[in-house]
Order: C-alpha cells, then structure tokens, then sequence
C-alpha cells in the first residue's frame, strides 16, 4: 500500500473510551487509528473541547499513547465538547483564533502528510483553511451534521427534521443550552478543584470543600427542549434535500452554516459514510467533487457477522407463520427521540391481540428507560434486557429473528442497523436517512414511515401473519452491501494517498 504515512486525526471523544464517550463515532475512529498504526503509519490524535483549567492559555498536552496511537489532549478551547454544551456559540464555532494557534502549532510538531478530521466540536472551522494555507491536506469524516448544523443532527427541538432552517431563525432557542461563558468557568473550576484534590495534602483538602461549592454555584440547571409537533418525516427529508434556501440568512447562525460549508470546500476530500450524508451536504453547498461514500467497517461487525455465518440456522428462514414459538424482534439502543422508540412503543400499543400473542420484543437500552418500562409494563410479551457494549453482539446473534430502527432523524450511517444486518437479521427501519442506501424490501428489511405507528403496528403483523417472508441470515448478508473493517481501513488508507497526489 506504499510507503508508511504520518496521519494527524483530530476529534472531541478519548479513543482508549470507546463508546463510553462519543458512541459508535469515537469507536469508529479509534479502531480505525490502531487498524492504521498497525499497519506501519504513524498516527497523532488530538481532541479538543473537553478538557478545562484555571490555569489560562489554551495549551496542547501529551497522553500516554494508546495501541500504537500518540494521544494529545489541547485544554482550554473556548468552543465546548459536546455540541448541545457549546449550542449558543455560533460565532466562536465560525473562528477560534487560541485555539487555531494552538492546534497548528502542534501541527508542526508532530508534522504530519496529511490531517483526517471526525469532528470540529471543541475547534473552529477557521482552522480549516489555517491548515490548508501550509499545503496540508485535509480529508474529513462527517459522523453527523456538525458542520451544517449546531444540533449535529438537523432534528428540530429534539422532535423533527429540520426541513427549512429559516435562514438561521429556526436555530434560535432550538436546544436548551448554558452560556458558554458560564460553561467553561464552571469546567475549569471543577477539573481543577478535582485534580488539586487527588493530590492530596492541605490543598487537596481546601479543594474538597471547595468543589461542592463551585459546583453548586456555577450548575446550570436542565430545562428540557420544547418539542414541536410531528411532521410527516419523508417530506421533511425530500424538502431538506431540494437545498431552498440553506445559503440564506445573516444571523450568527446562518453565517455559521456558511463557515462550516466553505471549510468542508476547503478539504481534500469530504468521506461520508452514507449516500444519505453525502445528499445533505451536496444540497448545502459542498462541492460534489469533494464528496465521496466511504462506509464503515468494524471489528465487532466482522465478529457478528461470522457467529451468524457459523450458526446452524445460516441457511434456513428464522421463523415462519408454522413455527411453534413466537416471532423475536429486537430493538437496541438509546431513548433519544431520534432512535424512535416512542414510535415503537406506539406500534406494540396498536397490535392487534391475534398478532400481539405471537411476538416477543425485546428492548435494549441504557439509562432512561424507566418512563418506558412502566408504559409498556402491561405487555407480558415485551421484555426490558438493559445496556449492553459491541462485545456482547456477537453472543446475541440467535436472540432474534428480527431487528427494529424506527429512526426519526436523519441517522447517516446507524451502527445498530449495521449490526442488526451484520446479524443476518431482517430489519424494519424508517424511510428516512440512511437506512434507506441499505434496505432493499423485502430483500433484507421493509422501510415503514417513520412516525406513523400504525404503520409500524401493520409491518410487524405483516410478517407475522405471512404477507412477508423472513429470507435467511445468508440472504440478508447477500443483500445488504456489508464491508469488513479491513475493507473499511483499506478504503480510507486509499483516499488519504488521493489526497496527497
């Protein structure tokens, strides 16, 4: 593959935490980062946003490396990590000097072939062309929207699709979120009080009675987004994409789109993990020529995708109408409004009785689910299963016959559907966002509109009362257009050497 590379990724997530912070982003990147440092290349990450000092001056430390990976952690950025933290600082997201300074700086240390950026939360898009300006190319992995939208997600007040952004009007007072200003005291304080205590000794006990106090007087208080009313979500999509007006506007928020758009313009390449990603950027001014499909590869779907391979049941349909047990479906993730399982919860209210004896739905989600459990409580056939982490997958390949994703936003590239396919599973996903560049009905899953439970009630039924046929584990794999993480790392390795000519 030629000769070894020096890459510098920047980011906002740990990779040694996978995705205990940053989810199914910060554990494609990081295995991503020792898949390359593997293979011989020298690689530096860098994650900004989240790390914060009394101490004043924005200032580049260094980590102990992690499977092969040079870590550095740039404290002080006055853009915060996560986005929903740093909601009300559009104009810093445009320019970020400190922080611009700092990062070239170490740039220039670390001297790198080219730079692969998976996330500008805690930087400014001006260091972009900052890079750029020194003939270093840029090549950039949009897990989500951040560069068009503050949100990340262009899901309006947590409830919809963001269709018309109202030339940057409908930003205003679309998340509920602190001062920057007060944020960022409030990190410093805190951080520091902590390590001062870990120390120990006279200070660390003057921190110890110091910190409850700091934390008291600079908490900002949760006040949760006000939803606004169901839309219909394919509309919404099919209206985002016809691109009207996504350039207007002379807001703060506006003049950020246009910052984050021009930044992209100025990559090398712009490597989007769905078709669905790539539409979105190409209606909002992204050059076509800089947007390329890359999809993703894991280890852990490798590792899914064999147990299905190696299971008994590889060849032959799940479940059919004559089987003796009930039809398993399974739903894996979170409670966040854009993971639909409010929809889902919709659905299993609407089955009919004859349909409702002949399923199990299993449920798997982290914290806040307990709103859920007790709305679903009365239903003996659905069943609460907890968290759970990508190693526990590959175990779980025979739990169901079915996956669900009733995803109400515009999920580019969905590591549940991903792992449901890997699974052999047919998956029943909304008509929005990605899923729509992998599901092909009723070759591998059905896609269902995405907010209409009734809809969702009536494709579970349909399986179940035989209108659709479950095809086998190995017909779904066939179907589905999956890459190995080998692939997946071959591919990106690839566009960085494009990038350098």
């Amino acid at each position: 593959m030629g000769k070894p590379l020096r890459i510098a990724m920047l980011g906002w997530a740990w990779p040694p935490l996978g995705p205990r912070e940053g989810s199914g982003m910060n554990l494609n990147v990081g295995e991503l980062a020792a898949a390359l440092a593997a293979r011989g290349h020298e690689v530096a990450y860098l994650r900004a946003g989240v790390t914060y000092s009394l101490r004043p001056g924005v200032r580049v430390h260094r980590h102990d490396a992690w499977r092969g990976v040079r870590l550095y952690d740039l404290a002080n950025s006055r853009n915060l990590a996560t986005a929903n933290f740093n909601f009300r600082n559009p104009s810093r997201q445009c320019s970020d000097e400190a922080t611009t300074v700092a990062v070239i700086a170490w740039l220039g240390e670390v001297r790198p072939d080219l730079v692969h950026v998976h996330s500008m939360e805690g930087f400014g898009f001006d260091l972009i062309p900052a890079i750029a300006a020194r003939r270093i190319p840029v090549v950039v992995t949009p897990h989500n929207y951040y560069w068009l939208c503050p949100q990340i997600d262009l899901f309006r007040r947590e409830s919809r699709i963001c269709d018309d952004y109202m030339a940057g009007d409908a930003c205003i007072g679309c998340l509920e979120a602190p001062r920057p200003a007060k944020e960022f005291a409030r990190r410093a304080c805190e951080q520091t009080l902590t390590r001062v205590k870990a120390v120990g000794g006279p200070g660390g006990a003057l921190a110890s009675i110091a910190l409850p106090m700091a934390q008291r007087l600079l908490a900002s208080p949760h006040r949760p987004t006000t939803p606004e009313p169901a839309v219909d979500a394919r509309a919404a999509e099919q209206s985002l994409l016809a691109g009207v007006g996504h350039g207007a506007g002379e807001n703060a928020y506006a003049n950020r789109r246009r910052a984050g758009v021009a930044a992209l313009n100025a990559c090398h390449a712009v490597l989007c993990p769905s078709h669905c990603l790539l539409d979105v950027h190409r209606s909002m001014g992204v050059e076509p020529s800089r947007l390329k499909v890359v999809y993703l590869g894991q280890p852990h779907f490798d590792a899914i995708n064999a147990a299905s391979c190696a299971s008994l049941g590889y060849t032959k349909p799940p479940w059919t109408p004559a089987s003796s047990r009930p039809l398993r479906l399974a739903f894996y993730g979170n409670v966040h409004p854009n993971k639909g399982l409010g929809v889902l919860a919709g659905a299993i209210e609407q089955l009919p009785p004859g349909i409702a004896t002949r399923v199990e739905i299993l449920i798997r989600v982290g914290a806040g689910d307990e709103p859920w459990r007790e709305r679903l409580g009365r239903f003996g056939w659905v069943r609460f299963a907890g968290a759970y982490a990508p190693g526990d997958l590959p175990a779980m390949v025979g739990e169901a016959d079915v996956g669900l994703f009733p995803n109400q936003g515009l999920d580019n590239s969905p590591f549940v559907m991903l792992e449901h396919l890997h699974a052999g599973r047919f998956t029943l996903c909304s008509n929005v966002g990605g899923p729509r560049g992998w599901i092909t009905p009723p070759r591998n899953g059905l896609l269902i509109s995405a907010n209409e439970t009734a809809a969702w009630a009536d494709a579970i039924a349909s399986i179940v009362d035989g209108r659709v046929t479950l095809p086998t584990p190995s017909q779904v794999h066939a179907a589905s257009g999956l890459v190995t993480h080998a692939q997946h790392v071959d591919a990106v390795e690839q566009e960085y050497r494009n990038a350098m000519g």
